[in-house]
């Protein structure tokens, strides 16, 4: 029996909701953190908007795209 399984015999809850809400929270819980991160970058180098955060990562893209 594999661990989600038992997980979810367990906790008497269904397999695939548990396993669907299980996704939903490491997502979400990595998208904070990446939310984070990408926080303590901007503020680093001086970058005042998400806007701005957007256009120097399209940038460095397109600079990467190129070469």
């Amino acid at each position: 029996m594999e661990i989600l399984e038992e997980v979810a015999n367990d906790l008497k809850v269904d397999r695939e909701m548990l396993a669907r809400n299980s996704l939903k929270f490491f997502l979400s819980k990595e998208l904070s953190n990446t939310e984070a991160e990408m926080f303590k970058i901007a503020t680093r180098h001086g970058i005042e908007s998400v806007l701005e955060f957007d256009e120097l990562l399209r940038g460095v893209r397109l600079r990467r795209k190129i070469s």
